[in-house]
């Protein structure tokens, strides 16, 4: 794995503590942006990993991680969605206001979840074949 992936997902995974530990003192619309964050970095990993490139806006992860997500033979179908999904939560948090900006604890909970999930998937995908000796 090139070093560069580690760093994405070393910061994937600091986003999912921070999240846990933001839910914990009840501020469940920032502790859900940082799920969203463990997965955009996650994706990035998986994107610099497959093409040597650094794709940085949300639109352009979205985009190229939905791409290389078809041809990964361990992602369910429909596994790239929630990249997107949780996109929700990072707008949320960042530009609305009032009765719209609302994200409960339940919802923080799930998307922690699902980015718990979603970072384990990609770094599952970015491991060597077992088997394959280590630099």
């Amino acid at each position: 794995m090139k070093p560069q992936t580690s760093a994405y997902l070393d910061s994937a995974d600091e986003a999912i503590r921070d999240a846990k530990q933001i839910l914990a003192v009840n501020i469940p619309r920032q502790a859900a942006r940082l799920a969203y964050y463990a997965q955009f970095h996650a994706a990035q990993a998986l994107i610099f990993e497959r093409t040597d490139k650094v794709a940085k806006t949300h639109k352009g992860v979205d985009r190229e991680f939905h791409r290389l997500a078809m041809a990964e033979p361990t992602f369910a179908p429909g596994f790239a969605a929630t990249l997107s999904a949780s996109y929700h939560f990072k707008e949320v948090a960042d530009y609305e206001t009032g009765a719209a900006a609302v994200v409960t604890a339940a919802d923080a909970g799930q998307v922690i979840t699902a980015a718990e999930h979603f970072v384990t998937t990609v770094r599952r995908a970015l491991a060597p074949p077992a088997g394959t000796p280590t630099p």
